[in-house]
């Protein structure tokens, strides 16, 4: 998909933690001119399950934007439990569309429920729905072991 930079910072116990893809700024994706941001937030808690290992990372707020140009967002997946969007907590997952000019007059207001999002989902939608090609053949096997939910 690309050769940016994942910056995270830090894996110490604990949190908030944040995970930035490239500085924080869009990278155009190999394929047909899309264009991907992400903002990870996580804590690192000690696992109690057993076979688990050691440690566990919990997310706890994202941003996930796909992008048709470096300005201009189509469609941004976010969770931001804890700070507030325009003036008030919008507190659940959702996803904002940006959809032409008079659509996105005030489209890109409302907050339409999603549920969680894992990185690996918007990942494999980028590969598999929206055309971006992957650098690797074995993308649907890595995405699987990462734990994300796939479907051929």
């Amino acid at each position: 998909m690309t050769n940016a930079v994942l910056r995270v910072s830090s894996y110490a116990p604990g949190g908030p933690h944040v995970l930035l893809f490239n500085n924080n700024l869009p990278v155009r994706l190999h394929g047909p001119g899309i264009w991907f941001a992400l903002t990870l937030r996580f804590r690192v808690t000690e696992c109690i399950e057993r076979g688990r290992g050691r440690w566990r990372v919990e997310t706890t707020g994202y941003r996930y934007s796909v992008q048709d140009a470096p300005d201009h967002e189509v469609l941004r997946y976010d969770w931001h439990p804890e700070s507030q969007e325009g003036g008030r907590l919008v507190s659940f997952p959702h996803l904002h569309v940006h959809a032409g000019r008079s659509v996105g007059r005030w489209l890109h207001k409302v907050h339409l429920p999603t549920g969680q999002v894992e990185v690996e989902s918007v990942l494999a939608l980028l590969l598999r729905d929206l055309g971006v090609r992957a650098r690797r053949r074995d993308w649907k096997r890595i995405l699987r072991q990462a734990g994300g939910p796939l479907e051929d």
